[in-house]
């Protein structure tokens, strides 16, 4: 967050608060006042009994209609501004977030974040003689969802997995999106016994929680590969072992998982 782009982006968002305040505020406040001549204008023409005198309260009137109109179209053109801002903002900051190593649809690491995360991790353990253990969990038959509810189910689902995975980490843990319905989690100062324990609590809480979508309760199961980590092992080739054990784990008949070699 104390990073240059994201101040970038909050110095960003402070000006768009601020500009579409002051439209909000001068369209109130010219509304607010052409309002008002306009009732006095309207009871005027009301009590107004000689015809030249109602001639000229009914020009005013609509005089004040026609500048009433103009306001709003002005106003309507600055927050379109606004609203284009906004856009631009948005895909500045999914850019952002992309470079920040984030996945924009979950908020857990991206392919980038989990590059940088598991070579730091590989470096600790390391340098402290530490266990490092990853877990490459991928849902099956994902796309059944996607054909019978639709994608935005799909990616509900996919929300919902990975807060089940946080559920199930500890905070010293790491969750990433390696693609699509495909998740790494990183396990620190973790043996292959303590990943295998995280494997089947997910497993559990995963049972026990389906997705609720649009009144419908939509189950789903998934399988995993489990590396530990190898002395000088570089993390792609960690992540390949695991990758190879996931396979494995679906060759099976998913819903469980298998062990790297």
């Amino acid at each position: 967050l104390e990073s240059a782009p994201c101040a970038e982006l909050t110095q960003a968002l402070h000006s768009l608060v601020n500009d579409t305040f002051g439209v909000t505020d001068r369209l109130s406040a010219k509304l607010s006042n052409t309002w008002r001549a306009m009732d006095a204008n309207a009871e005027a023409l009301r009590q107004s009994r000689l015809p030249d005198e109602t001639l000229r309260q009914v020009v005013t009137l609509l005089a004040h209609a026609s500048g009433l109109m103009d306001i709003i179209e002005t106003s309507r053109e600055e927050l379109e501004q606004s609203r284009q801002a906004l856009r631009q903002m948005e895909e500045k900051l999914a850019e952002t977030t992309r470079e920040l190593g984030v996945d924009a649809l979950t908020n857990t690491l991206n392919r980038r974040g989990l590059s940088n995360c598991l070579s730091r991790e590989i470096a600790r353990a390391k340098r402290h003689q530490d266990k490092l253990s990853v877990i490459m969990a991928d849902l099956d038959n994902f796309k059944r969802i996607n054909d019978s509810h639709g994608h935005e189910a799909g990616d509900r689902m996919i929300v919902h997995f990975a807060q089940l995975i946080r559920f199930v980490i500890r905070d010293a843990d790491y969750v990433a999106r390696f693609g699509g319905e495909e998740f790494v989690l990183i396990l620190p100062e973790a043996d292959q016994v303590h990943a295998e324990m995280v494997a089947l609590r997910l497993q559990t809480i995963l049972a026990k929680t389906p997705l609720l979508y649009e009144d419908n309760e939509i189950s789903v199961t998934f399988s995993a590969g489990i590396a530990e980590y190898r002395d000088n092992e570089e993390g792609a080739e960690m992540l390949r072992r695991a990758d190879t054990a996931l396979y494995a784990a679906k060759a099976a008949g998913r819903d469980c998982f298998r062990l790297a070699q």
